[in-house]
């Protein structure tokens, strides 16, 4: 699909470079050959319309996580926890800094399972908390919850969305797809996973949507514009008709009326003077 024709011998995604193939594979999913430019026609005095997106606009410019942030299972992790999406619950105090949840089980009896915060771009630790399976964890402006029972040492990250190309995020659902799931802990990876390769295809979804969007508007002005064509068309003719449309048999006997009126007038006016 990204590399579709526009069937003039060139491609639609490859911006400017018309001529080459927007995308070849690459281990990592593709490789982007193309350029930013988006082409242009002038379809009126005043206006120019795209007639064309750059493919790394529609397959490459999608966030990651739920489009603010993001949250991952550390691949180590040898618990069954998972962690949810999350969202926004105070936008206002987002501060957009990638942070990290360590959790620690104790040896009492039962175990008190404990995690903490840790602020990755200041290296400062908050108090241990301890953890309950599906309350909701808030902190700058973010929330989430973490559901199963995490092992000593599992780690989460909760870190700013990234851009990340769609060919990545299926590339590594694949791969997650085709590693082993055994036990608790290999099931919890494999949900996390999916549930993060999800939320990336959906965040892609949503970004094709928008460019679809984006083209229909466009179409729908040209149709406007069409149509406001059509009107004026109908005004240009009915103004050249009557600039050119003469008929001459009506003009001549018009012409000769007057004249002879214009005669009487003058013999008149002799006539009294």
């Amino acid at each position: 699909v990204a590399n579709t024709s526009d069937g003039n011998g060139g491609y639609l995604f490859s911006g400017y470079k018309t001529t080459t193939v927007p995308y070849t594979s690459a281990p990592g999913g593709a490789t982007y050959q193309g350029d930013q430019g988006v082409r242009q026609l002038q379809v009126s005095d005043s206006r120019k319309m795209p007639l064309s997106a750059s493919g790394s606009a529609v397959f490459e410019a999608n966030p990651t996580g739920n489009g603010v942030f993001q949250t991952k299972a550390d691949a180590a992790n040898k618990g069954s926890a998972i962690i949810s999406t999350g969202s926004v619950a105070d936008r206002g105090a987002l501060t957009n800094k990638p942070y990290e949840l360590n959790f620690s089980v104790s040896t009492d009896t039962p175990p008190v399972t404990t995690y903490t915060i840790t602020d990755k771009s200041t290296g400062t630790v908050g108090p241990a908390q301890t953890y309950e399976a599906g309350k909701a964890i808030a902190f700058d402006g973010m929330s989430f919850d973490i559901k199963g029972v995490p092992a000593e040492g599992d780690k989460f990250s909760v870190a700013p969305s990234e851009k990340e190309s769609v060919f990545s995020t299926v590339t590594k659902l694949i791969s997650d797809l085709r590693a082993p799931a055994d036990g608790s802990s290999g099931k919890a990876a494999l949900t996390n996973n999916l549930n993060t390769a999800l939320n990336n295809l959906q965040q892609a979804h949503s970004n094709v949507l928008t460019v679809q969007a984006s083209v229909g508007a466009h179409m729908k002005e040209l149709d406007y514009l069409d149509s406001a064509g059509d009107d004026l068309a109908v005004q240009y003719s009915a103004t050249m008709d009557d600039l050119q449309g003469l008929d001459m048999v009506k003009a001549i006997s018009d012409f000769s009326q007057q004249q002879m009126t214009l005669q009487a007038a003058q013999m008149s006016f002799k006539t009294m003077s």
